[in-house]
């Protein structure tokens, strides 16, 4: 496929680029990252830059968390096998299961989440 120029909209400003991904994977993709932008908002004040920054941070560490996750999973589960306690896909969904994934990968490796960051920077820790 080849590229072409595209404007997706992030936080009411138009980002303009060059793709070949489908109009269905942008539009995903701008409203994943608008969510995360939402998300982040109340914790940036009025600054759009703190906001973009906070958002990319908590991408990055949803991003960087999955792939723990999943090179600790691949390496603990031999091919074709079931792992205990393995949960269907569904449940929960959005910054609710961020945050709680977050935690509990926080509690099992000693680390602190963003949303850690977050909430005591908010006053609710």
């Amino acid at each position: 496929m080849e590229k072409r120029k595209v404007t997706v909209f992030i936080a009411g400003q138009p980002c303009t680029f060059y793709t070949d991904d489908s109009d269905e994977y942008l539009s995903l993709l701008s409203k994943r990252v608008n969510a995360a932008m939402r998300e982040t908002s109340g914790f940036s004040g009025d600054s759009s830059y703190n906001n973009a920054v906070l958002s990319a941070v908590s991408l990055a560490d949803e991003l960087l968390r999955t792939e723990q996750r999943m090179r600790l999973s691949a390496e603990m589960q031999k091919p074709g096998e079931k792992k205990a306690g393995e949960k269907k896909p569904g449940g929960e969904k959005g910054s609710a299961a961020r945050k709680r994934s977050a935690r509990e990968d926080g509690k099992v490796r000693g680390q602190i989440s963003v949303w850690d960051m977050l909430e005591k920077k908010d006053g609710q820790a």
